[in-house]
């Protein structure tokens, strides 16, 4: 037999190389990490734990009482008259501003008075700003219908 550069000896007449020293062979099980003791000769493996349930079987509920809470979740609220009010503020500098401008200050201004009865006062800048953009697109609608009007050549 001669020998190969990666330690296996091989037949001359060109057969399979044979395994040496330490390497296991095809289908052996690996051996042991480092520092580890083999189990004693005869002993069973551990369990690993209970067995799965069958499949289609549902595992059972819990039982006993759920999580108890002292107090609801506190819930907050929204001020939709300022909400609304702020769209229609800002829609009325784009659109209709003669209808929609008193519209966004009237809300406005309910929005805030809801917002001041409120715990947290939620919604009370958004009505401040609603309040003048609506009194800004008044200002704006009044002034392009005072321009239609103005106008003596009736080009505009």
């Amino acid at each position: 037999m001669t020998s190969i550069p990666d330690g296996r000896d091989r037949d001359p007449e060109g057969a399979q190389p044979q395994p040496s020293g330490d390497q296991p062979t095809y289908g052996s099980p690996p051996p042991p990490p480092y520092g580890t003791q083999p189990a004693p000769y005869g002993t069973q493996p551990a369990p690993y734990g209970t067995p799965p349930p069958p499949y289609g079987t549902q595992p059972p509920y819990a039982t006993g009482p759920g999580p108890q809470y002292r107090y609801a979740p506190a819930q907050r609220t929204s001020n939709g008259l300022a909400i609304s009010g702020l769209i229609s503020g800002i829609a009325g500098l784009i659109l209709f501003g003669v209808i929609l401008g008193p519209l966004a200050i009237v809300l406005g201004w309910m929005g805030l008075r809801k917002a001041r009865t409120l715990p947290d006062r939620r919604g009370e800048t958004m009505s401040k700003w609603a309040m003048g953009l609506g009194i800004a697109a008044t200002v704006f609608a009044v002034m392009v219908f005072g321009l239609f009007l103005s106008d003596p050549s009736g080009v505009l």
